[in-house]
């Protein structure tokens, strides 16, 4: 179980994997929270530490150095 889930990973699969699960309502035995909320809270997760400072980051760059950053 655990090797196909790497594998998924590996293959960037895991969108569409977790996409098919939600929508099947996939559900583990052993899991503590059902898989929509394991989405949402990974989804919440990768906005704060990903997303924004992405954001943040491009528009000090584009701030600071209107001309070669282009319009």
């Amino acid at each position: 179980m655990k090797l196909r889930e790497v594998i998924i990973c590996l293959l960037f699969l895991r969108p569409v994997v977790d996409a098919y699960r939600i929508l099947t309502n996939h559900g583990e035995d052993d899991m503590a929270v059902d898989q929509l909320t394991e989405l949402i809270f990974f989804k919440g997760i990768e906005l704060a530490t990903e997303s924004i400072p992405g954001c943040v980051l491009q528009l000090y760059v584009w701030l600071t150095n209107p001309d070669d950053a282009g319009i």
